[in-house]
């Protein structure tokens, strides 16, 4: 049968413009304007090569052996965050984790020691790696409708030729240990574009005492433990994200100083805890949903504080008429905010330095002046 997608023409001149062939023609059907010869048109464009997928690794079977043998030894005692679900659901932090620590770690370690702590420590800081969104890092996610990298720096983790104790960028970024006993007892991750949440298992980190998350795109709550699970804690910052519900009350129970605990920026709710340690240096709960009144306690702690931020939430006490600005301390200055501007305020506060209102303003009332004191770092 007839091709119609072949030219008519068997001289050679189905590869030019398809209108050409309304031009006059000699006799050989060459057309009269090209005396060079039929009229080439470009060549065709093809797909360029893609490149073969990389094969995914094989494990062999003492790979997979040494992979069940560690989450027999995580298993081992209690099991308060449920390890054992977690590890039924292949795509959980803690299976991702796992797998990481059975069939690809090549860390030359004594994961089978007595207490179990550098398997725990190793499988946690893992399992926080992958929870927090990195499992892709370097790809780009849409952030509140703009493209953001996720775990700007890998700060070393998920190193397998170093200890958990060096995952870190050996100036600031990561994870750093006490050097005595080799605890982890500092993860620093300010604005390093983690998603996601802070898994269960990282509060196994007991040895804890400096926190940073700031400025990330953390979501999820507090448990009620927290204060209980890192009872060294002495600076926590967390601002700057999105973490919601209550703040753990068993934050005002801990046995060491906070120096600072800054929550500004996130979507907390219900009343503020109780006083947050004694001698410390900032405490800023600005910019959260919080309804209530300040504790009492605070009043009577203001000359351990440097700064006390309240302002930006729902906060409902009169400061100037309760005991919170009777406890002021003038000599210490402590620099104070709440939502005492505007007529009328949603705070009255005759003590605070800061009076902000709803449109966001702001007005000085107080000029402070830094104390000369030490701070408690």
């Amino acid at each position: 049968g007839d091709d119609s997608s072949r030219s008519d023409d068997d001289g050679g001149g189905g590869g030019g413009d398809p209108s050409s062939s309304n031009g006059a023609t000699d006799g050989d059907g060459r057309d009269e304007t090209n005396d060079d010869g039929p009229e080439v048109g470009p060549a065709p464009e093809t797909a360029p090569p893609t490149s073969s997928p990389t094969p995914s690794p094989t494990y062999g079977p003492e790979s997979y052996a040494r992979r069940d043998e560690m989450r027999v030894a995580l298993l081992r005692g209690d099991d308060p965050y449920d390890l054992n679900g977690a590890f039924d659901d292949p795509t959980s932090p803690e299976s991702l984790a796992l797998d990481w620590l059975g069939l690809d770690d090549a860390y030359g370690y004594d994961w089978r020691d007595e207490n179990g702590r550098a398997l725990l420590q190793r499988f946690v800081m893992t399992t926080f790696f992958y929870s927090a969104g990195g499992g892709g890092a370097g790809a780009k996610e849409e952030v509140e409708g703009k493209g953001r990298e996720r775990w700007i720096d890998r700060a070393g983790f998920l190193d397998v030729t170093s200890d958990v104790c060096e995952w870190n960028d050996r100036e600031r970024l990561g994870v750093w240990c006490n050097d005595i006993q080799g605890v982890v007892s500092h993860v620093w991750l300010p604005n390093n574009g983690l998603s996601g949440q802070i898994p269960p298992v990282f509060f196994y980190m007991k040895g804890i005492a400096v926190l940073d998350l700031s400025q990330n795109d953390l979501s999820g709550t507090l448990p009620d433990h927290t204060g209980r699970s890192f009872p060294n804690l002495r600076d926590l910052d967390l601002s700057n994200n999105r973490f919601g519900g209550r703040i753990p009350s068993t934050l005002a129970d801990l046995e060491s100083i906070i120096c600072r605990f800054n929550l500004q920026s996130n979507e907390f709710e219900g009343t503020i805890p109780g006083v947050l340690g004694l001698g410390g240096y900032r405490v800023d709960l600005s910019d959260n949903r919080l309804t209530g009144s300040v504790p009492e306690g605070y009043a009577d702690a203001q000359h351990e504080f440097e700064y006390m931020g309240f302002h930006r939430n729902d906060l409902s006490d009169d400061l100037a008429a309760s005991s919170f600005c009777d406890g002021y301390i003038e000599d210490w200055l402590t620099y104070v905010t709440a939502d005492c501007s505007g007529d009328p305020p949603e705070v009255f506060c005759t003590c605070c330095q800061e009076c902000w209102a709803d449109d966001w303003t702001v007005e000085k009332q107080v000029i402070w002046k830094h104390p000369e004191r030490g701070g408690c770092f």
